[in-house]
């Protein structure tokens, strides 16, 4: 079932393209139409992994601060790490408002390999908000299927949720 999920997934990233110069900047999704979301962004500088001072080879960047998913609608989150060599990676996602609730999000995780020229996000994993054991925060582990993640969040909900804070982290091989 899971499979046939991601192939349903990729056929429907797959059905239309846009050039990148078209494409909005990073993390600017209010007016991609969602049949974009799989299109690589070629503009986002991509970075070097960071280390840790203990020796330990490591990925991690602040998605968002204070974005805003509107209410039956989506944002889409690139990352600029490389997560070449990681194997599983990591996500927390917090609201920190009484009043926004994570429990009607799904949070689509998409990776890439960006050494080919014509490549997609693919979403491989999509993690419920009702699924964590707080309604103001969680987080998912999953497996790394590309060089490079891209986090795409839809609220299912009748009211928009603030999302105070998006952090991935992978550790490297």
């Amino acid at each position: 079932m899971r499979n046939l999920i991601a192939v349903a997934a990729l056929a429907a990233l797959c059905v239309a393209s846009a050039p990148a110069e078209d494409f909005p900047a990073r993390n600017d999704t209010d007016k991609v139409p969602a049949r974009d979301l799989g299109y690589v962004n070629r503009n986002v500088k991509r970075v070097a992994p960071r280390f840790a001072d203990a020796g330990q080879n490591y990925v991690a960047e602040v998605l968002a601060r204070d974005a805003i998913i509107p209410a039956k609608g989506f944002k889409a989150f690139e990352s600029s790490q490389d997560f070449s060599g990681a194997s599983r990676a990591s996500f927390a996602v917090t609201t920190l408002d009484t009043g926004s609730f994570l429990i009607n999000l799904r949070i689509g995780v998409g990776w890439v390999v960006l050494d080919f020229q014509d490549s997609w996000y693919i979403i491989t994993d999509v993690v419920k908000g009702n699924s964590f054991g707080f309604t103001d925060h969680g987080g998912a582990n999953v497996p790394v299927a590309g060089s490079a993640m891209r986090l795409v969040i839809w609220n299912d909900g009748t009211t928009p949720v603030t999302i105070k804070q998006l952090n991935i982290y992978a550790s490297l091989n």
